[in-house]
């Protein structure tokens, strides 16, 4: 078997010279297209489906023009469905159920009911609606609802097509005005129909008829014969005839039906044993003179949740006064004495409900106006609202015990145990904890001599060292004593970390705000001088001058300023410093700046921490903040 030869487009194809067919092996493959393709009719568009026919028969599409120029085809108008709304335009491909979609013809019908058991009325006329769906061709029958009619009314034919006695199912051209049509052997008269389904009418090239008028019931207009001839012969006018139709006694009830004055009141029964104030509502009802007493509700009171003090009646002034039901004018106006009416309620009055007296000390926007409207000479001062303690639960306080040596733990741990009876863990502040988390103020420290209390044992207590760690997270405080050699003194940690008290303070423990340097600090009955700081103690210390006052640059200065305002008292410090520079270096250190000053003349001396802060804004470095003697003049002479 001769080999196919390779050309350009590829290997030629052997089946046109006679040869058998080539076997569809990898490698080998024919560019003759299928004689017979298979012909297809699953194409969608937008999940409607097309009709394109075989795709040999599919006529071909135009050819395209190409270059500069040429114009685009244009595309042929959709023919427009037999049957649509006017105005709107479809294709013949569309199906029903989405070119009708949410269109339904709307009958107006009535059908004549035989009542046989009824000697004023034969027959009765029942107005109904019917509803064509065009999507499918469904029918349903409603009747409206007319209140107090006696009629089981609303759904008469649910929704479905409906068979015509001949055979076949309803459709709308079977829908005629003026014409009766039976369904299940009742029937039905259209008497017209709605815009729309009018419009869809004359859009099909049907000319429907008027709509025509629903024939008289003659029960109805019976009906409204007698009440003509009552209101006639009684000369009534058609406002006042629902009144007096019911009866006098009822113009009260339909003039002032649902219009409720509502008060706020309170019940002081602290003077009772275990008695407090209670707080209540009172309704009282227009429609027919009743009032209501509601309790409100408080948390955690121990009452129920929502109490019915006095339930809707007539509330008695007197219960020896109350009698039967007055029926006479005169017994009337005397019950007016007897029971609670709106004139008796006030801001400011007392009612009394069973042995019960209610403060009323407010009201509501709609009491306040419908008494502004209806009663003469009321303003609204009248109606400001009264002062009322509120109650408070009269229970004892928690007495939390002293502190003293022998107390163990935390002080938010005791009051957790003293306030309840099961403890709980204490809250956190967590703002406070995230934006002081890992700060902590270190400090140098020795042994203050302070007699009697905190005299020092031995001289070498004046030599030894400490640093002394704040944490600003929690207000702990931890000591630690460097190893020194040859102190005699073993080093190491001197205070756990752990809140300290002031001394005679009670439970007030040291804050963040007492420490700084030439401070004096108590614990563990040693009283401790700090002495130095560190850099990060500082510089935190000055970004917060409202916790530390002594650490605010600007104010130290003014305070130097302020007294040594005049030339004299300048010339005075610079003698001074000048005598406190043994070997006229020009050095001053910060610690020396207070007796300099006092020396000076000053009133008022700066703190140690006051001076570091001084020493460090005028540019003092090194151990003891030593500054050049003329930046301190300097910065008093530009004040």
């Amino acid at each position: 078997m001769p080999m196919p030869t390779l050309t350009e487009d590829g290997p030629l194809s052997l089946e046109g010279r006679g040869y058998p067919p080539v076997p569809k092996l990898p490698g080998f493959h024919s560019n003759q297209e299928n004689a017979r393709p298979r012909p297809q009719n699953l194409r969608f568009v937008n999940g409607i489906p097309g009709n394109y026919g075989d795709v040999r028969t599919r006529p071909q599409s135009a050819p395209v023009a190409r270059g500069r120029g040429a114009k685009a085809p244009q595309a042929a108008a959709p023919a427009p469905v037999a049957g649509s709304r006017p105005g709107t335009a479809a294709t013949s491909r569309v199906p029903a159920w989405l070119a009708f979609d949410r269109q339904v013809l709307r009958y107006y019908a009535f059908f004549k009911e035989a009542v046989t058991e009824s000697p004023s009325e034969e027959w009765r006329l029942r107005k109904c609606t019917i509803m064509y769906y065009l999507e499918d061709g469904t029918l349903q029958v409603s009747e409206p609802k007319v209140d107090n009619s006696g009629i089981p009314q609303g759904t008469f034919l649910r929704r479905h097509r409906v068979a015509k006695p001949d055979g076949g199912f309803m459709t709308f051209q079977d829908l005629v005005i003026g014409t009766t049509i039976s369904m299940y052997s009742r029937s039905f008269s259209i008497a017209g129909c709605d815009g729309f389904t009018r419009e869809f009418l004359e859009a099909q090239g049907e000319n429907p008829a008027a709509n025509l008028a629903f024939p008289e019931d003659p029960y109805v207009a019976k009906k409204a014969q007698r009440e003509a001839a009552t209101q006639q012969r009684r000369g009534m006018t058609e406002t006042s005839q629902t009144f007096f139709s019911v009866g006098m006694k009822n113009q009260s009830f339909f003039r002032n039906d649902r219009k409720v004055l509502r008060f706020f009141a309170t019940w002081d029964d602290t003077g009772s044993l275990f008695g407090d104030r209670r707080a209540f509502i009172v309704h009282y009802y227009l429609s027919d003179d009743t009032v209501e007493i509601l309790e409100v509700a408080q948390r955690n009171s121990g009452r129920d949740a929502f109490p019915l003090l006095l339930h809707r009646m007539r509330l008695p002034k007197h219960l020896y006064e109350v009698g039967v039901r007055p029926m006479s004018a005169s017994a009337r106006a005397k019950a007016r004495h007897q029971y609670y009416h709106f004139m008796d309620l006030r801001i400011g009055s007392t009612v009394r409900v069973y042995g019960r007296d209610l403060l009323l000390h407010d009201c509501d926007e709609f009491t306040q106006n419908w008494y502004l409207s209806n009663i003469r000479g009321l303003s609204v001062a009248d109606f400001a609202a009264l002062p009322v303690p509120t109650a408070k639960a009269s229970r004892a306080e928690p007495q939390v015990p002293p502190r003293d040596a022998f107390t163990i733990g935390s002080d938010e741990d005791t009051i957790a145990n003293c306030v309840s009876l099961v403890p709980k863990q204490p809250l956190r502040d967590m703002h406070h904890f995230i934006a002081n988390e890992g700060k902590v103020m270190r400090f140098t420290a020795r042994f203050a001599d302070l007699p009697p209390a905190y005299r020092l044992h031995s001289p070498a207590d004046a030599e030894r060292n400490f640093v002394v760690s704040f944490f600003l997270v929690d207000g702990s405080l931890q000591i630690f004593e460097p190893p020194q050699r040859n102190s005699g003194v073993i080093g190491g940690k001197f205070l756990e970390r752990s809140a300290v008290y002031k001394p005679g303070a009670g439970r007030h423990k040291y804050s963040a705000a007492d420490f700084g340097v030439g401070a004096i600090i108590v614990a563990s009955g040693r009283a401790f001088r700090m002495v130095e700081a560190d850099e990060y103690t500082l510089h935190h210390m000055e970004e917060h001058p409202e916790t530390f006052p002594q650490a605010n640059a600007k104010a130290v200065l003014q305070k130097l300023r302020e007294q040594f305002a005049s030339a004299e008292k300048v010339d005075e410090l610079r003698a001074q410093l000048i005598r406190s520079d043994a070997e006229g270096l020009g050095d001053v250190a910060a610690a020396q700046v207070p007796q300099i000053l006092t020396d000076a003349g000053a009133t008022k001396s700066l703190s140690t921490q006051e001076a570091v802060t001084l020493a460090r804004v005028l540019g003092g470095r090194g151990e003891g903040y030593e500054f050049p003697a003329t930046e301190l003049l300097s910065a008093l002479a530009q004040g």
